[in-house]
């Protein structure tokens, strides 16, 4: 994809499951250079191609938020004016998590921050095997579907890709539901570039 004066986006995976979701997407569409990985997780951000950022060093010491998503905006709070300078002369900021971590889990945190900085905003969420997960993932999931909810009138657009784990092959589903999600960022990446140009 071109960018252009007008239309400058910039893709963040939030957390590992984000991260996951981000890296399976077409380079064409989604490249590279445009792509920012934010995580607590040393570790996990080390597996991770593109532009690579550590949050909440100081409060989570580069470790994982364990599920915890009040640690996940913490360590948002803690980063939020270095996010903000990456983020200067991007156009559109769409935010990629997968819900029911610590990290992830705080995506409408962010996006709300975000948002009274100034930017335009897409979240976009998945939620992903939550049938055999435990109460703590799903209560997070809840929460933040709620936390999303609260703030869709002052975002460009909120994507919530559910999945039913009840069928049997949940490898093909979970393939089916990434395909389904970088679709629906595709579409819309497409939108907002043709908007600009009018």
């Amino acid at each position: 994809m071109k960018m252009t004066e007008n239309y400058n986006p910039v893709f963040i995976s939030l957390g590992g499951s984000g991260g996951n979701i981000l890296e399976d997407f077409d380079t064409d569409l989604f490249p590279l250079d445009h792509q920012l990985h934010i995580n607590t997780d040393r570790n996990s951000l080390r597996q991770r191609k593109g532009t690579q950022f550590i949050i909440g060093e100081k409060c989570i010491k580069g470790l994982s938020c364990s599920r915890l998503p009040a640690l996940g905006k913490k360590a948002i709070d803690e980063s939020l004016i270095t996010i903000l300078t990456k983020l200067i002369n991007k156009t559109d900021v769409f935010i990629i998590a997968g819900l029911g971590g610590g990290t992830g889990s705080a995506a409408p945190h962010l996006a709300k921050l975000l948002i009274q900085s100034g930017k335009k905003v897409h979240l976009i969420l998945s939620v992903l095997g939550l049938d055999s997960e435990s109460k703590l993932t799903q209560q997070n999931v809840e929460n933040a579907i709620s936390d999303a909810n609260e703030i869709e009138p002052k975002l460009a657009r909120l994507i919530i890709m559910k999945q039913d784990w009840k069928r049997f092959d949940k490898s093909a589903i979970f393939n089916d539901c990434l395909f389904q999600f970088h679709q629906e960022i595709a579409k819309e990446v497409e939108i907002q570039k043709s908007q600009s140009q009018i």
